[in-house]
């Protein structure tokens, strides 16, 4: 399996993608696209279907544009995340970079807390896979049980309307337990990233909160901080630190300011930046033990961050990546700065996708 969530085979030296496949599968496949150095190909029959392999629940998969790997069995998904993560990094480690086992989620189903809907034509439902088509659905196994029972309610409402076709509904699970909906386009556009598995989020921050702990340090920089998922469990576990935090989005910010107003927390304790990274690294320094977390997006850092956190004297850096490639690409970086890789631990943050999330921790 790849990143990317096609299975990889070959064939007289070609290497073929092959979407819904399985590692052991004998399969007979059409090709739908031929490059110069590989090619596309849909199965058109499973000859022999491999160990690993088991039949979906969920009866929109295929179709629908979601999950990718529903057809893996739980296990062989997150052995193959692992390994995949593996493969990215290896070759920029040492003997002495410790490698834990991936963890997986406590839920391989029904974890998501938040999804996003499309209306169109009276359906409500999700993209196919590479189209607009919508699939209606009544029903998303990997979305936690109480948003998709708002759905036969949302679809009569959007229908007793008589409500032009809308672009997304989305639905969210919020803290206090209750689900907010949001039939604008733009209503929760600003909110910036956060993750969708709550159960496992929790999991990613008490490592986080323990790989900080055997260090000492006198301020924390919290940055791509969203509304502050790693930034308010910093600020109760490590009194002393003095915590600056930085996002681009105004909405989470203005939200994080607003809790940081409620627990009474002076401004020299910690703040919340409305910037850019870069901009922000440019015209801030430390002159104290400073730890930094960095959560980018997909594309990861840009060579401007990369540039001026290296020359950062850090105790340590931790980065939490969603994307192995660009991780593996921003870690040679550091590489080649006398930075080393001293650890590494994958989080199945999304199961039945071959998405995955990565923590590691680079010193200098």
């Amino acid at each position: 399996m790849t990143f990317g969530g096609d299975g990889l085979a070959r064939h007289q030296q070609l290497v073929v993608f092959v979407p819904f496949a399985a590692p052991g599968d004998l399969l007979k496949v059409r090709i739908v696209e031929k490059k110069k150095n590989f090619a596309r190909a849909e199965i058109v029959e499973i000859l022999k279907s491999s160990p690993h392999r088991v039949t979906p629940p969920c009866p929109y998969y295929g179709r629908c544009g979601g999950c990718d790997w529903q057809h893996l069995s739980y296990i062989e998904q997150v052995r193959t995340k692992e390994s995949i993560v593996r493969e990215k990094l290896e070759k920029l480690a040492n003997a002495e970079t410790i490698w834990h086992p991936i963890e997986q989620s406590p839920d391989d189903f029904r974890y998501r807390n938040r999804i996003q809907l499309k209306y169109k034509d009276g359906k409500l439902g999700y993209f196919a896979r590479k189209s607009h088509d919508l699939i209606s659905i009544d029903d998303c196994l990997i979305a936690e049980e109480k948003l998709t029972k708002k759905m036969p309610e949302i679809l009569s409402q959007l229908k007793k309307n008589k409500s032009q076709d809308l672009f997304k509904v989305e639905l969210i699970s919020t803290q206090k337990g209750s689900v907010e909906v949001s039939y604008e386009e733009s209503a929760f556009e600003d909110m910036g990233f956060s993750q969708v598995n709550t159960a496992q989020n929790e999991k990613l921050i008490a490592t986080v909160l323990d790989w900080l702990s055997v260090h000492t340090f006198d301020e924390f920089w919290d940055l791509y901080a969203g509304g502050g998922n790693f930034t308010f469990p910093v600020i109760n576990r490590f009194h002393q630190a003095q915590i600056k935090a930085v996002e681009l989005s105004q909405k989470n910010v203005s939200r994080a300011q607003g809790l940081i107003r409620d627990m009474n927390l002076s401004p020299k304790k910690v703040a919340f930046y409305l910037s850019d990274v870069a901009v922000f690294l440019k015209r801030m320094i430390s002159n104290q033990k400073l730890a930094v977390l960095v959560d980018p997006p997909r594309a990861g850092l840009s060579l401007d961050v990369v540039k001026n956190l290296r020359e950062l004297q850090m105790t340590t850096l931790l980065y939490v990546s969603c994307d192995p490639a660009s991780l593996a690409r921003d870690v040679e970086l550091f590489a080649a700065t006398g930075w080393r890789l001293h650890q590494v631990k994958p989080f199945d943050m999304f199961p039945q996708t071959d998405h995955i999330e990565t923590l590691i921790e680079l010193k200098r």
